[in-house]
């Protein structure tokens, strides 16, 4: 399963990012989507799992979870837009979803694009999908999830 990761478009659909999804089977929004129209873009390549960042204040985008759990593949991921980002952070997951730690722990809303296995657990952020900001060139991520494998990459796109 090839599933999309995007996050922070604050209501900018990039133009790059049509090609970049054909072919995948899900997308998550990690939410400052900034606009109902992103979503509906998004559904066009796949189901879409999206969760509400700080700038979604009004409906419909305030109705989105603040934060998701969901099972791909037989794999845990939680899908939140504000989280941390440590090695300290497993306790906070337990908390938040209880006993089960995902397998894929995903948030955004740093704009930094940051892929690596903390205590056995793929902590994901794809960085921002909107317009160049803070100096940091747009990009989104892709994880290919299976039974036996689970893999992220990075993607950047072109900075507008």
């Amino acid at each position: 399963m090839i599933v999309a990761v995007i996050s922070d478009t604050h209501g900018f659909l990039h133009p790059d990012l049509g090609e970049k999804l054909a072919g995948v089977d899900a997308i998550l929004h990690a939410g400052d989507v900034g606009g109902s129209h992103i979503l509906d873009f998004l559904t066009r390549f796949g189901p879409v799992h999206a969760v509400r960042g700080n700038v979604d204040r009004d409906p419909p985008l305030s109705q989105l979870p603040q934060r998701l759990a969901l099972k791909l593949e037989e794999r845990l991921v939680l899908l939140t837009h504000i989280g941390p980002f440590s090695a300290a952070h497993s306790s906070w997951l337990e908390q938040e979803i209880g006993r089960a730690v995902p397998d894929v722990f995903i948030c955004g809303h740093s704009h930094i694009p940051r892929c690596e296995r903390i205590d056995g657990m793929l902590h994901f952020n794809p960085g921002a999908a909107g317009r160049t900001r803070f100096g940091r060139p747009p990009s989104f991520g892709l994880l290919t999830i299976s039974a036996t494998a689970l893999e992220a990459s990075l993607l950047p796109l072109r900075s507008i």
